[in-house]
């Protein structure tokens, strides 16, 4: 007879932590990667979830990711700025970060882009912004891709993308309108006014 145990969300969070904290130095590696796992299962992406644990470590033994957070962040113009970790590691934390940079240089000029790595679940790239009550998109260069006429070379494309809205309850969609090849991500927002 198969037995059902049941399992606490802190519960799996105190376990996940542990076992990390085995292998990583940087407290905010241990929780970013806590709470990205634990997102995942509680959402029912189980092969992203807590069951990714020991590929997560292998991949931190052998130094295909960094034990500690590492975030560049380089500023284009007033209004934008490129946001990026070594290797491309730590995307959905990286994509994050670059939406609080985002949202902090909306809330100067009211607009606020910036470039980041692509994030494994775009939508989570948002959750920033939301907190801040602005409006937000994820944009990816892709193929195909697009110009809107600012260049000779197509530099944005129109799948997948994430949008997000303040509201009772928020707005958040971040979804795939067909197959894609995706490369880079952009965040972009604007302040929300009601």
């Amino acid at each position: 007879m198969l037995e059902s145990v049941k399992i606490s969300i802190s519960e799996m969070t105190l376990w996940c932590k542990s076992i990390l904290r085995q292998w990583v130095e940087d407290d905010y590696v241990v929780n970013t990667w806590t709470e990205i796992q634990i997102n995942r299962d509680i959402i029912g992406d189980f092969p992203r979830g807590t069951a990714r644990l020991e590929s997560i470590i292998d991949r931190i033994n052998s130094g295909i990711v960094t034990k500690q957070l590492e975030v560049t962040t380089e500023h284009i113009t007033p209004i934008s700025a490129r946001v990026c970790s070594t290797y491309r590691n730590w995307p959905d934390e990286v994509a994050r970060k670059g939406a609080s940079l985002a949202s902090s240089l909306a809330d100067t000029y009211g607009i606020g882009i910036v470039a980041v790595p692509k994030p494994n679940i775009i939508g989570e790239g948002l959750k920033p912004i939301l907190s801040a009550n602005q409006i937000g998109l994820i944009i990816t260069q892709n193929n195909p891709l697009l110009n809107k006429g600012i260049t000779d070379l197509n530099v944005i494309g129109n799948n997948p993308l994430a949008i997000c809205a303040p509201g009772t309850p928020p707005f958040l969609f971040d979804g795939s309108l067909s197959t894609h090849d995706i490369r880079h991500s952009a965040v972009g927002l604007k302040e929300y006014a009601d």
